[in-house]
This record gives C-alpha cells, sequence and structure tokens, in this order.
C-alpha cells in the first residue's frame, strides 16, 4: 500500500474511549449511529445548532435499527459539542464528514493535528486511511483505502472495530483515484448514458434488462464473464477500443494473466476467474434458474416492521451453480401477507395487512412478471369493504382472484382488475364482531376440478375451535358445508388438483 510506516499499535484503551464524528449532516449522523450501536461512547462536533439537535434526535429515533445489525452490547452515549478541541481530547477514532468544500477540509485537518490525542487514529500520517460509507442503516458496506502511508496494521484492526458496528469492510489494496465500488460503478453508468446518448434504448428498457439479466439473473459479473468466455469478452472488448480509441490495458492484463494460463473460463478445463464448475451428469438437460417469490413480512426490519414489508425474488440455481441470490422486486410494503401467480397471464397478486393494528386499512394487488414496473392497487387500502386480507388465490379459468379478509370475517373474490369485487362469505361486522377469532377467515384454495372454492376459520391461538369450510364456486347449492373441525390454528391451504402438480 505505497509507502507505508513499518509499525503500528491499537490505541490505548480504545474500548472506553470516544468515537468522533465531524460534521453530522445526513451522512455524520448515520455514522454516529453506528459507532454508538457497537457500544462507543460517540461525540458529535458540528458548528450548527441546528445540525447538532437534528443529529441527537435521529441517534435516538434510529438507534434501535443500527443495535440489530450491531455486535449484542448496550449502546453507547452521544453528546453534542460546537468545539472541535473538546470533541475529539479522548478519542481513539475520529471521521470527517464536513462539507465537500477543499478549504473547509483543511482547516478542519489544521485544527484537528493541534487538537486530537498522539495515538488516535487520524493525528499522523500513518494512521489517516480514507473510509467510504453509503447509506447506513440501509447498506451496511463500507470501504476502506489507504492514503499511501497509512500503516498496513491499521486495516485489519479497524476491519474487526467496523464489523462491530454491524458495518461490512472492504479493503482497497491500494491508493485509488476513487474507490472500489465508485469505480465499478462509474464505468456502469457511463456505458448506459452512452448507450442511450446513441438512442440505442431508452431509460425504461436499460433499467428492464439491466434488473433481468444482471440483478434478477443471479450472476455476479466476473461468473457472468467466465459463462460467457474471457476469449468472446477479448474480442469484443477489441472491437471497443478501435471503435472509441481506448486505452487496452486491461486487455492486455486479461491476455497476460488468463490467457497465456489457458483460461477462458468455465468451458476451458483451468476455468477463468474462477475454476471450472463441477460437469453435470446430462449437460444437455441443465436447467435454467428455478425463481421463487417470496414475501417478507419485515419483522426483524431496521424500523417499524408496519411499512417494512418487501417482495423478494429468491433465485434457486441449479447445481452446480453461482450462489443463490434474493433481489428485492418491491419494498417498504405495509405487512404483506398472501401472494398468488396466475402463470397464462405472468400476473403476480399480493395483499398488505396495512400499517396499522386492529383497523381497517388491507390492499389487494397486482403487478406484472418479471419486473413488476406496473405494480398496482386493486382493491385500495382506503376501500373499507377491506380490513386485513390474507391468503390469496388465482383461479385462472374465470380470471377471479380469491382472498381472505381476517379481521373483516370473510372471503372475497374479485376480477383480475379489481372488477366486481363481492363476498362469497361473511360472518358478521368487525365493528361490532371483529374480535371473535372463530369467524376470522385466513386460508383459500380453489378447487375447480370439484367446482368447490374452500377457505379455514382459525379460531384462538392453540384453541381447537379451528375449522374448514367449502362452498360451490357458482353460489348454488348450501351455503357453507364444515370439512373439518376442532383444529388447533388452520391457516394457509392449498388444493393439488392432480397427483404428483
Amino acid at each position: 500500500m505505497g509507502s507505508l510506516a513499518p509499525t503500528w499499535t491499537p490505541p490505548q484503551g480504545f474500548e472506553s474511549r470516544p468515537v468522533a464524528v465531524l460534521g453530522v449532516g445526513v451522512l455524520g449522523r448515520r455514522i454516529a449511529s453506528c459507532w454508538a450501536a457497537a457500544g462507543y461512547h460517540v461525540h458529535i462536533r458540528d458548528p450548527d445548532a441546528k445540525q447538532r439537535h437534528e443529529c441527537l434526535q435521529y441517534v435516538d429515533e434510529n438507534l434501535h435499527a443500527y443495535q440489530e445489525l450491531a455486535r449484542q452490547v448496550p449502546s453507547g452515549k452521544t453528546a453534542a459539542f460546537e468545539d472541535l478541541t473538546v470533541a475529539v481530547q479522548e478519542a481513539w477514532l475520529v471521521f470527517e464528514c464536513v462539507p465537500e468544500m477543499f478549504q473547509l477540509k483543511i482547516d478542519t485537518f489544521a485544527e484537528l493535528e493541534e487538537a486530537a490525542p498522539d495515538d488516535f487514529s487520524d493525528a499522523a500520517k500513518k494512521r489517516i486511511l480514507n473510509t467510504h460509507y453509503f447509506m447506513p442503516p440501509k447498506i451496511m458496506a463500507t470501504e476502506l483505502m489507504t492514503d499511501g502511508f497509512t500503516s498496513p496494521e491499521l486495516f485489519p484492526f479497524l476491519m474487526e472495530r467496523f464489523k462491530e458496528a454491524g458495518l461490512r469492510p472492504y479493503v482497497a489494496r491500494r491508493e485509488s483515484t476513487g474507490f472500489i465500488f465508485n469505480r465499478l460503478w462509474a464505468a456502469v453508468k457511463r456505458e448506459l448514458l452512452t448507450i442511450l446518448a446513441e438512442d440505442v434504448a431508452d431509460v425504461p428498457t436499460l433499467d428492464a434488462i439491466y434488473s433481468d439479466v444482471i440483478l434478477g439473473g443471479s450472476y455476479l459479473p466476473f461468473r457472468l464473464m467466465d459463462l460467457t468466455g474471457l476469449d468472446t469478452i477479448a474480442f469484443i472488448e477489441e472491437h471497443y477500443i478501435k471503435e472509441r480509441n481506448l486505452p487496452r490495458n486491461h486487455l492486455d492484463h486479461l491476455r497476460q494473466n488468463y490467457f497465456a494460463k489457458g483460461k477462458l473460463g468455465n468451458k476451458s478445463p483451468s476455468g477463468g476467474f474462477y475454476p471450472p464448475p463441477t460437469p453435470s451428469p446430462n449437460p444437455s438437460t441443465a436447467q435454467p434458474p428455478h425463481r421463487l417469490l417470496a414475501l417478507d413480512l419485515g419483522l426483524f426490519s431496521q424500523t417499524s416492521f408496519r411499512n417494512a414489508g418487501a417482495l423478494l425474488s429468491l433465485a434457486l440455481p441449479v447445481s452446480p451453480s453461482p450462489t443463490p441470490t434474493i433481489h428485492t422486486l418491491l419494498s417498504n410494503l405495509p405487512a404483506p401477507d398472501g401472494i398468488a401467480i396466475c402463470p397464462r397471464t405472468s400476473r403476480v397478486f399480493w395483499t398488505t395487512m396495512g400499517a396499522a393494528m386492529g383497523a381497517p386499512g388491507g390492499a389487494l394487488h397486482t403487478a406484472t412478471l418479471p419486473h413488476l414496473s406496473d405494480a398496482r392497487a386493486l382493491i385500495g387500502a382506503d376501500d373499507e369493504r377491506v380490513h386485513t386480507p390474507k391468503q390469496v388465490c388465482v383461479d385462472s379459468a374465470s380470471r377471479q382472484v380469491y382472498f381472505c379478509d381476517r379481521e373483516g370475517m370473510g372471503l372475497l373474490r374479485c376480477g383480475y382488475e379489481g372488477e366486481g369485487l363481492e363476498e362469497v362469505v361473511r360472518n358478521g361486522d368487525w365493528r361490532v364482531g371483529g374480535g371473535d377469532a372463530r369467524r376470522w377467515c385466513v386460508g383459500v384454495a380453489v378447487a375447480r376440478g370439484l367446482g368447490r372454492v374452500f377457505w379455514s376459520q382459525k379460531g384462538p391461538s392453540k384453541g381447537g375451535e379451528g375449522r374448514i369450510f367449502c362452498k360451490r364456486l357458482d353460489g348454488g347449492g348450501a351455503e357453507a358445508e364444515e370439512v373439518l373441525g376442532g383444529l388447533p390454528e388452520p391457516i394457509d391451504l392449498e388444493w393439488v388438483e392432480k397427483e404428483g402438480e
């Protein structure tokens, strides 16, 4: 890492000494929260009294979210200072987060050099390094990079401290103009903007294909290059180099370090960037990754779970394959619960129970696979006919969606666009009898071959009063037939139409 000093030792008694954060805007207050959650006392310094107040308020309101990610210790205390000298007096680690004004940064470091203890990690050439936070607690990745003089022993020590705060540190191997991800992202966005400027594709197309191939394809970038073949990658790069008069050092590096060693990707015995995959017993029958859609209720979220739900896509590759990946398709959902797919139309339907406990506010939603870019509510949260929708199922033959409404004590159905909402079952009015769990409808399944719809009424928790009912799809015959009773707490149902289906 450049001309680095030979020796470094950890600051004495750092466990009980404060971490200082200079500048507490949007990022500074998040950094303060990270280290307070890790159990360190934090001194924040900002000349603006309003910023200091807002930082303390942010830490107080959001610390629990950071504690869920950090080591399990009592949180540290956060104190605010106007005077830099007082703020850093006993600090073992100082983060400079002042606004991006060059002279202000110079002045801050000059003042810091005079005021800081001799042994803290920002006081001398060998103790200074570059750090890059993204946006905790949403993104906990961080990057550490030498300034050309940083002591190499500092990095493993700081990596352990960062992990205590729930952060995920990555170390750049040498000084660089730009951190690791910034350089990677710069190349991606530069090419995206070039494609847009050349009118090769519009913005929705670029975002959609990026999501489909990169985010949803379960392939990491270097594994995707191995799959394509490094000789093919080189051929394409050679074309761009000639057409745009670009530097070729990256291509020369590829040829010297990979081609010369017989590494051309998955198709070569030596592999490529990664070792070759284990051959499949029958490569001709290899299947693409399976995809599973799942709802995350958000119970362990960094904020209130009532607005922290998500609709996830889980890639389940066929072995041998890259590591399975999870991609968030939709976020900030208010307590999602049921999900179903209509394969004929590539439509997905899901329910949300709503942000308020014990009150109406649930909704039925739909979107088109694979990107869900047209996500919309079919039955909105302001429609008081729906209280707390739970399991949903699709009857593709009639193009109808069935869903249970728990506290609403009903089973409802509507068309694929939300039209014709009607009650199939209504066990009462939630305003006067919503607390009787024996009437709560939760699970639903359509048996088209039998001409029946089944639903569960859960009853009290483990109370042995749960039941499963059925009713004719066409509405004829008896009202409701009890199929099973005395169940502990039946919820979701699934009807298997044919053996093996």
